[in-house]
């Protein structure tokens, strides 16, 4: 299996049931002994964060990471 390019700050994605809502890569967060994180913020809600798990941030069944975007 190929491996992965790490997710890095500025980076796009997307729910795929609420696709207009763009969140973004704020920070990598790396916490001792526990995979890497990333803490996204969403376009819509400035001050509304969420910090997940970088696997479940690669599952393309909840979301989707945007290749280009034009804000």
């Amino acid at each position: 299996m190929a491996q992965k390019s790490p997710i890095q700050k500025g980076e796009m994605f997307v729910r795929p049931e609420a696709s207009y809502v763009v969140w973004k890569v704020k920070r990598v967060v790396e916490i001792p002994g526990l995979p890497q994180h990333v803490q996204l913020e969403s376009s819509r809600a400035h001050c509304r964060n969420i910090t997940l798990s970088e696997a479940v941030l690669r599952d393309r069944r909840m979301w989707i990471i945007l290749t280009s975007f034009d804000a």
